[in-house]
């Protein structure tokens, strides 16, 4: 099955943390992977705080390894619905959209996604 790893997933994999240490398997193995460009976003924020170069190794990183998805139209409406109807933030909401339209088990340390059907929570 295909996995969408969210931003809170990739950063408990990047700082070493012991939530993040299930990805080192998924990163090596054969599933397709996907990340939301809004992922990829928030990721890249995180880490250009400290430095570019950072934030660039970061992104090709994942850009390597995961396929990345722009919210379409369907996604964005989708979203749209998810924000209304579960009350999530307008990226929490289009990352579950993704995941949704990809059919996508959904890789999170984020408890906002608890009720995704396909969800596996890092703990």
């Amino acid at each position: 099955m295909t996995a969408l790893i969210d931003s809170s997933a990739w950063i408990e994999y990047f700082t070493a943390s012991k939530k993040g240490q299930p990805l080192h398997s998924l990163l090596s193995g054969n599933e397709p992977l996907l990340v939301s460009s809004l992922n990829l976003f928030e990721i890249y924020y995180k880490f250009l705080k400290y430095s570019r170069e950072e934030a660039e190794e970061k992104r090709v990183f994942i850009s390597t390894r995961a396929e990345v998805i722009p919210p379409d139209k369907e996604i964005v409406v989708q979203a749209a619905h998810l924000k209304l109807n579960r009350h999530l933030s307008l990226a929490d909401s289009i990352i579950w959209a993704t995941a949704e339209k990809h059919n996508a088990r959904l890789v999170t340390a984020d408890l906002d996604f608890k009720g995704y059907k396909n969800l596996e929570l890092l703990r």
